[in-house]
């Protein structure tokens, strides 16, 4: 069994343990990447802020890192940004006490990304106490401008809500309303939320254009039940309005969107400093990730992905497309044309596979052989090891993108409105034997 893999370009730390992805901004040419980051163990630990860049989102040099454990307690998940496209620039965190678990929101301020330094007045956004104590699981502030870019917020996960806050200085900090997932059937403790916002495609219009509220979220058993969801930690997504205090869902959409059907992809965050959203994500799952094979590191990102909001009738979906250069496509992705009924199907001559089924209703992806069980007997039950999607367009058969790295595979359904990370340890490579399709201008 493999351990420790080369990936061609997705982003690992040099040692240690990473989870999710912070404060992901694009700055002076180069993209970088902040992370959960435990150096000292191959498992969840003291959390610090790691910290990588890229000019080209393949070759990646990891950095010190940019924000440490400290009196306060740990560096929870947080943001990246900006006022000027030249700096300064800003991280907000959660400053985490392990002691008592009380949570409240950092600054770090940095003229260049090379060196940070902690404001000297935080908290910047207190934990407020009440009768009943401190909110519980007050963390993951996403930094967010207005359209214009005049003027500021931050999303964060307040428990089984999300709130929103307004600053005119990044220093001050008002709550301005919330969004609470349990008026769509969600109930459960919100991560790392996120907003997204996609203007008009008419150029005169500048004021109507569309808003996206993501969040990961860690399921109640009951809401699992209710909705049969087979995993408890998913990431959803609704698409609608925000006037900066309240996020309105489109009233076509009844209930929250899955961002992702794979099991391998948690915590979505955005970029900042880029024209159009691109979502990375940590390319694990929290139930089995402390026990993957792994020798020096655990973790990975996602490969980046750009989004587009796509309507089809009265619904509108987050449309996901790799992020890459050209030259990374052409050498790890393959294009298929899938009819009703076919599969694709990655194998080895061991007997272990990857298969990708398009069916009338549904998509369905299934590993066997290569899945959980190689490490984990007790998790080789299905849900660890087939996913299914509904399909968004149901006519017919469906071009199919496979982005494959080492092992690990995204897989890009119906023009991207589908997607599953799926990760995969086999004892030889997974090679799929069916004809690609060479139709250019195939509609995948």
């Amino acid at each position: 069994m493999s351990t420790d893999r080369q990936f061609n370009f997705h982003f690992v730390p040099v040692k240690g343990w990473m989870n999710d992805p912070n404060g992901l901004i694009y700055a002076d040419g180069k993209y970088h990447i902040f992370f959960q980051y435990n150096p000292e163990s191959t498992v969840w630990g003291p959390m610090n802020w790691g910290h990588a860049v890229s000019q080209d989102l393949q070759h990646w040099n990891q950095l010190e890192n940019a924000i440490e454990v400290d009196e306060n307690g740990y560096a929870f998940s947080g943001s990246a940004f900006t006022l000027k496209e030249q700096g300064p620039y800003y991280l907000l965190y959660t400053s985490h006490n392990p002691q008592s678990g009380e949570q409240q929101q950092c600054l770090v301020e940095s003229e260049n990304l090379e060196t940070f330094k902690k404001y000297e007045k935080n908290p910047v956004i207190k934990n407020q106490k009440n009768e009943k104590g401190y909110k519980k699981d007050f963390r993951d502030p996403k930094v967010f401008s207005s359209p214009d870019k005049n003027s500021f917020g931050a999303v964060i996960a307040a428990g089984k809500i999300i709130e929103f806050y307004s600053t005119d200085d990044f220093k001050n900090w008002s709550f301005a309303g919330s969004f609470n997932p349990q008026e769509y059937g969600l109930e459960g403790i919100c991560e790392c939320p996120d907003l997204l916002y996609f203007p008009s495609q008419n150029q005169n219009d500048k004021k109507n254009g569309k808003w996206i509220l993501l969040f990961s979220m860690i399921l109640t058993e009951d809401c699992m039940k209710a909705h049969n969801y087979s995993r408890e930690k998913l990431v959803f997504y609704f698409t609608g309005d925000f006037d900066g205090k309240t996020f309105t869902v489109n009233p076509e959409q009844k209930d929250a969107l899955l961002l992702d059907y794979g099991p391998d992809a948690y915590a979505y965050t955005s970029f900042a400093g880029v024209k159009e959203p691109v979502l990375m994500a940590w390319g694990e799952n929290w139930d089995y990730a402390a026990r993957t094979p792994a020798e020096n590191y655990r973790g990975k990102m996602t490969a980046p992905r750009i989004c587009i909001l796509q309507s089809n009738e009265d619904e509108e979906y987050l449309c996901q497309i790799p992020y890459l250069p050209e030259e990374v496509l052409d050498n790890n992705s393959n294009l298929y044309n899938c009819a009703v009924g076919e599969s694709i199907v990655y194998e080895n001559d061991l007997g272990q596979s990857l298969s990708i089924t398009v069916e009338e209703k549904e998509i369905v992806v299934e590993r066997k052989g290569c899945g959980t069980e190689k490490f984990a007997p007790e998790l080789s039950v299905q849900k660890y090891n087939r996913f299914t999607a509904p399909r968004k367009w149901a006519d017919g058969g469906t071009g199919v993108m496979v982005l494959e790295d080492k092992g690990y595979f995204e897989i890009f359904c119906e023009g991207g409105l589908t997607v599953f990370s799926v990760d995969t340890w086999a004892d030889a490579p997974l090679v799929c034997k069916k004809n690609l399709s060479l139709d250019d201008q195939l509609e995948w």
